[in-house]
């Protein structure tokens, strides 16, 4: 074989070798700079498409979080709510307890019948004003399960991963069968007793809103755990590796080496020509 064509053939693999780390060293530096490892499709069809899958779950895992606080707050106010309820409850009972007593003039009864009538109307505005986002809580709106009647909320990536709960009516029309007589002492003591029963109905609601309450807590740290999980496996699949930066350099060296091979080559051919000219 002659020489120019080895000299030849020496040219072109040093070419092919600064090409292919050029490819290599723009890959490389691709993937550094946007921080993903697939910086195109062809890179792995199959690792781009878990990795947009688990992003998608991500996603959807985050709006349920969100899901998830925006109901516990709901609920909180709700119990906000029966608190203020239940010490309505608690004055207007020590109330009839007083009024059950023969030694009270008319007087007086009418000063404690007055009391309790207020305390009746602010347990009714407490039921119908306690309101989340426009939704009232309180007053039987939420009482039903059905399409408008039981709070439902979306707890995973899923349309079927639903949660409800209802909340009953604690309305004073609800809580009593009548207004509160305070006029005598039976009457007082017939008060006292649905005031009792009142109050057993307002503080099984509220145990019903504070259950409600931690599993929707349970469910929000279980969703964290799900989205740091599924963060990690889709970073795993696509952001860059810290290897990429060994790479990058690797790259530029065999880059650089070539290029310089590929220049003295160039100068030798001609003077491997003139020694054999001479």
């Amino acid at each position: 074989m002659a020489i120019t064509s080895i000299a030849d053939l020496a040219s072109g693999f040093l070419a092919n070798q600064v090409e292919k780390s050029n490819r290599s060293q723009q890959s490389s530096l691709a993937r550094l700079s946007s921080g993903n490892a697939i910086s195109q499709a062809s890179v792995d069809v199959s690792a781009l498409s878990q990795a947009i899958s688990l992003q998608s779950q991500v996603s959807n895992l985050r709006t349920a979080s969100v899901n998830i606080a925006q109901a516990s707050s709901l609920l909180q106010v709700a119990d906000g709510g029966f608190e203020e309820i239940g010490q309505a409850l608690e004055r207007l009972s020590a109330l009839s307890v007083q009024a059950n007593s023969g030694a009270l003039s008319d007087d007086a009864r009418k000063g404690l019948q007055k009391e309790a009538d207020a305390l009746f109307s602010e347990i009714n505005r407490i039921a119908s004003q306690t309101t989340f986002n426009g939704v009232s809580l309180l007053d039987g709106s939420l009482s039903q399960v059905d399409e408008q009647g039981a709070i439902k909320v979306q707890t995973g990536a899923s349309s079927s991963d639903l949660a409800e709960f209802t909340i009953g009516d604690f309305r004073t029309s609800a809580l009593f069968a009548s207004p509160l007589d305070f006029s005598s002492q039976e009457a007082a003591s017939q008060s006292l007793d649905a005031i009792q029963n009142a109050a057993r109905l307002v503080f099984v609601g509220r145990a019903q809103v504070g259950a409600a309450q931690q599993g929707f807590d349970i469910a929000g740290a279980t969703l964290e755990s799900a989205i740091q999980n599924q963060e990690a496996a889709r970073s795993t699949l696509e952001d860059t590796d810290l290897n990429d930066y060994t790479q990058t350099a690797l790259n530029a060296v065999q880059a650089q080496a070539s290029t310089a091979l590929l220049a003295q080559s160039s100068r030798l051919k001609p003077a491997i020509l003139n020694l054999l000219n001479a």
